[in-house]
C-alpha cells in the first residue's frame, strides 16, 4: 500500500504549498495594503484590474498542462522533450500578441469602463499577460520533469517581490491604482529571471514550426480555463460593471472573494503533481498505482475543503476586518457560499487532473463549457445582484465537478474489471 505523504506526490504537493502560501500571503497583503492606501474608487479600479489580470494571464495555465502531459510522454519514451516545448513557446507567444493587439485597439473603452479612466493600467494588462505566460510555460516544463523546486520558487519569489515593489511605490512614488499595477508586472518579470537561475531548462527558444504539437487539446483547455477564471474573477468584474451596490461593498466581496480561493490558490499544489505522476503511472501501464492515487488525492482534499469552510464560515467576518479594515463587512452566508464555491472547485481540479492524465482533453472542455453556462443562467437569476454574484460560482463549478466525476468513474471501473475478474 503507497503512503501518501511518503510517496513522491506527497513531497511535490508540500513543495508547491510553501510556494503558493508565500504568493497567496503576497496576495493578500498586497490587496490589504492598497485597500488602505487608495481611496474607494481606485482601489476598485485596481481591484478590477487585477481580476481581468489575472483571468487572462491565468489562461496560460492550458499552455501549462499541455507541456507537462507532453513532456512526460517524451521522457517516458526517452526523447527529448525540447520540440514539443518549442512549438508549446511559439504558440503560447501567438496568444499573446493577439491579446495585446485587442487591448492596444480598443483601451479607450477599456480604460473607461473598468480602470476610472487609465489608459496606463490598460496598456500595463498585455504586458503582465505576457510575463503570466512564460511563467506557465516555466511551470509546465519543471512539472514535466517532475522538478518541482521550481514551481515553488517561482511562486515565492513573485509574491515576496510583488509586496516589496508595493511598499517601494507607496515609500518613494505616488501610490495610485497604475503605479501598483506596474509592481504587479515587474513582480512577476523576476520570477522569471529567479526560474531561469534554478532550472536552466525551463527556458526555451519559440518555434512556430517543425512540431506535429496538435492545436486541439489546447482549445480544448482554453475552453476549460476560460470557465475557470470566469467563476474565479467574474463575478466581482459584473458587480463593478452593474453599479448596482456601493466601491465599499464591491471592496467586502472582492476582499471576501480573495479569501475564500485560499483554496483554490493552492491548487497547483495538488493538480501539477497530480498530472505529473498520474501520467507517468499511465504511460507505463501500472494502474493500480493510479487508482490509489487518485482516490487519496480526492479524500485528502474533501477534508481539506470541508474544514475550510467551517472555519471559514465561523472566522470570515473577524477575518475581513483585519484584512482589508473595519469599513468592509459582508454578511457571513456569502461567505459561505464563496468558500463552498472555491472547495469544491479544489475537487474540480482534481478530477480535472486525471483527465488531463487521460489526455480526455475534450472531456475538460465540455465540463466546463456547461460550468460556464450555469455561471451566467445563475446571473440571470431575478434576485439582488451581490446574491447572484455569490452563487454563481458554486453553482458552475459544481457542474462541472458532477460531470468531470462521473466521467472518470467510468473509466476507474473500466480499468479495474480486469484485474477484478481474474
Amino acid at each position: 500500500m503507497i503512503s501518501l505523504f511518503s510517496s513522491r506526490w506527497g513531497g511535490s504537493a508540500v513543495i508547491i504549498a510553501a510556494g503558493l502560501s508565500l504568493t497567496g500571503l503576497g496576495t493578500l497583503v498586497t490587496m490589504a495594503l492598497t485597500a488602505r492606501w487608495l481611496v474607494p474608487g481606485q482601489y476598485q479600479a485596481f481591484v478590477t484590474w487585477w481580476a481581468v489580470a489575472t483571468y487572462f494571464g491565468a489562461g496560460f495555465g492550458v499552455f501549462e498542462t499541455y507541456a507537462t502531459r507532453l513532456v512526460v510522454k517524451a521522457l517516458s519514451e526517452d526523447q527529448s522533450p525540447r520540440p514539443v516545448v518549442a512549438a508549446i513557446a511559439g504558440r503560447a507567444w501567438m496568444s499573446v500578441v493577439v491579446i495585446a493587439a485587442i487591448v492596444i485597439v480598443f483601451n479607450s473603452w477599456i480604460a473607461h469602463t473598468l480602470f476610472q479612466g487609465s489608459v496606463t493600467a490598460t496598456l500595463l494588462l498585455p504586458v503582465f499577460v505576457a510575463f503570466a505566460m512564460l511563467q506557465c510555460v516555466q511551470r509546465g516544463i519543471s512539472s514535466g520533469h517532475r522538478y518541482f523546486v521550481m514551481n515553488a520558487t517561482q511562486f515565492a519569489s513573485d509574491g515576496v517581490i510583488r509586496v516589496a515593489l508595493v511598499l517601494a511605490v507607496h515609500a518613494f512614488a505616488r501610490s495610485s491604482m497604475a503605479m501598483f499595477a506596474a509592481a504587479t508586472c515587474l513582480s512577476a518579470a523576476a520570477s522569471v529571471l529567479i526560474s531561469v537561475a534554478v532550472f536552466p531548462g525551463s527556458w526555451t527558444r519559440p518555434r512556430l514550426r517543425g512540431s506535429n504539437v496538435s492545436w486541439r487539446p489546447l482549445l480544448y483547455l482554453l475552453l476549460s480555463m476560460a470557465s475557470i477564471m470566469l467563476i474565479n474573477n467574474g463575478a466581482v468584474v459584473w458587480l463593478s460593471a452593474t453599479h448596482s451596490i456601493s466601491a465599499i461593498m464591491l471592496g467586502a466581496f472582492a476582499g471576501v472573494m480573495t479569501l475564500s480561493q485560499i483554496p483554490t490558490q493552492l491548487s497547483s499544489a495538488i493538480a501539477s503533481p497530480t498530472l505529473s505522476h498520474l501520467a507517468q503511472a499511465l504511460d507505463t501501464g501500472d494502474h493500480v498505482r493510479f487508482r490509489q492515487l487518485h482516490r487519496r488525492v480526492v479524500n485528502l482534499t474533501f477534508w481539506f475543503g470541508l474544514a475550510f469552510v467551517s472555519a471559514f464560515t465561523v472566522l470570515g467576518h473577524e477575518v475581513l476586518t483585519l484584512y482589508l479594515g473595519p469599513p468592509y463587512t459582508m454578511d457571513r452566508t456569502y461567505m459561505l457560499l464563496l468558500a463552498a464555491s472555491s472547495s469544491v472547485m479544489l475537487l474540480a481540479m482534481v478530477e480535472q487532473a486525471v483527465l488531463n492524465s487521460r489526455t480526455q482533453w475534450r472531456s475538460v472542455g465540455v465540463s466546463w463549457t456547461f460550468a460556464a453556462l450555469g455561471f451566467f443562467v445563475t446571473l440571470a437569476l431575478p434576485v439582488s445582484t451581490i446574491v447572484r454574484a455569490a452563487t454563481a460560482p458554486l453553482v458552475s463549478v459544481s457542474v462541472a465537478y458532477v460531470a468531470m466525476t462521473i466521467l472518470n468513474a467510468r473509466y476507474t471501473r473500466a480499468v479495474a474489471t480486469p484485474h477484478a475478474s481474474s
